[in-house]
């Protein structure tokens, strides 16, 4: 009977069976469940899951949360590429070194019970970081039903077919359009919306930013003056329009869906790596490391008009997240709560370096920079910690994804995924 299923029930089925079978078998007993008793498709199919905020809700009564367990894990090659989820299918970009110095950045689709590969694809040769940070791409790929869209480090824009992996088209952002390779590699993550790949383009001639044909990667619009930089564009809905926002060197841009400029905002910070956040109905919060920290714009038929500015957030890479009023999130190293309307912190708390965040429901999942799953109760009230992981090993710069009960980590050399959730109707 599902009601006599105890609520722990996964964590007892991995103390059981740990020192009797293997963990693929552990983890297709854990995966199966979820997937008979309860959870609902939930893609995280591009930067920063579906809304591109970094947060997910689920309903509530469909869910009891678990203290995380290992599902399984695996090697893989490097690169900082969000894991994304589409039907069950992960897509992941690594390198795939030939050598120490040479190789090829590929799109790879993994079977999400196992860690199975799929297909892998080549799209460019790899990039070498020349500061040393990490060699691989840096961009995380975009799904639609048909295809996954990808932008290697070194700037080729590449469709891939979802089916078996073939090449479909791909662009070159610089020797097609003038683009130059950002000292760290092309960061910006696809956009896709109907029928076209938004992306921030950096070319010259007005290709600052683009949108290609998802069917054949034609250009289908161009618009603005703007340098190859690390941000991603993010879609906001506003008095039913849709808008188009990019942030690039001192400037906050708005187009519509066709490429139209419909405004543009001379920015108190410069260059931010972070997403922009949407703060439903009608507010931006924009920030970046440099020492003016962040901001806030109320949207109206006017443009933009600033609400709020703060030095106590200052996202380098790592993007924020919002709940009920309040913006959580890293001051460089230090994750922090901040009060949205005031921009004055409310708690503080070190230890996790330049480490990443997600929100599930009213969970934050932070993962420190070397690699410590930390859960955080998402409240002003107070910095509650409800449990920490030592998830994976060394430099851990990807913030975590979330599908299906399953938060999905990666680092420079491993893929781990953990079950977090367990559907209600388990019982207990």
């Amino acid at each position: 009977m599902v009601n006599s299923i105890p609520s722990n029930f996964f964590l007892k089925v991995s103390n059981f069976f740990s020192s009797r079978i293997s963990s693929l078998l552990i983890s297709f007993l854990l995966i199966i469940f979820s997937f008979s008793y309860g959870f609902s498709q939930n893609n995280w199919d591009q930067f920063r899951g579906e809304s591109r905020n970094g947060s997910v809700n689920i309903p509530e009564s469909t869910m009891r949360w678990i203290d995380p367990v290992m599902l399984w894990n695996k090697e893989i090659g490097s690169g900082f590429s969000e894991v994304v989820i589409a039907d069950d299918i992960i897509y992941l970009m690594m390198a795939e070194m030939t050598d120490s110095i040479t190789g090829h950045e590929i799109l790879v689709a993994m079977n999400s019970l196992n860690g199975e590969i799929l297909w892998k694809t080549p799209v460019d040769t790899v990039f070498i970081d020349v500061d040393d940070w990490g060699d691989g791409p840096r961009s995380t790929p975009a799904v639609d039903d048909e295809a996954v869209f990808c932008l290697s480090a070194s700037g080729k824009l590449v469709a891939v077919a979802r089916s078996g992996g073939e090449v479909m088209w791909e662009v070159d952002f610089t020797s097609q359009y003038g683009s130059t390779i950002p000292r760290w590699g092309y960061s910006t993550s696809p956009l896709l919306y109907q029928d076209l790949v938004i992306m921030e383009l950096g070319g010259t001639d007005n290709h600052g930013f683009a949108a290609f044909s998802k069917a054949d990667g034609n250009l289908r619009w161009n618009a603005g003056n703007a340098n190859s930089a690390y941000n991603s564009p993010v879609m906001i809905k506003i008095n039913g329009k849709h808008q188009l926002i990019f942030t690039n060197g001192p400037t906050l841009n708005s187009l519509s869906t066709d490429g139209d400029s419909l405004w543009s905002y001379a920015m108190p910070i410069r260059s931010p790596m972070a997403i922009p956040l949407f703060i439903e109905p009608d507010l931006l919060f924009v920030s970046a490391a440099n020492h003016a920290g962040s901001f806030i714009v109320r949207i109206n038929d006017e443009g933009p008009e600033e609400v709020m500015r703060s030095s106590l957030m200052r996202n380098d890479w790592s993007s924020s997240c919002y709940r009920d009023g309040y913006i959580y999130g890293f001051n460089v190293a230090t994750l922090q709560c901040i009060d949205a309307t005031t921009g004055q912190r409310i708690w503080l708390k070190r230890g996790f370096g330049k480490g990443s965040l997600i929100l599930v429901n009213d969970r934050l999942f932070v993962l420190s920079d070397l690699g410590v799953l930390t859960v955080v109760e998402a409240t002003p009230e107070e910095y509650r910690e409800i449990s920490t992981t030592e998830a994976l090993e060394g430099r851990s710069w990807t913030a975590p994804s979330f599908s299906k009960g399953r938060l999905f980590l990666r680092n420079h050399t491993r893929l781990s995924i953990y079950q977090i959730m367990e559907p209600a109707d388990l019982g207990g």
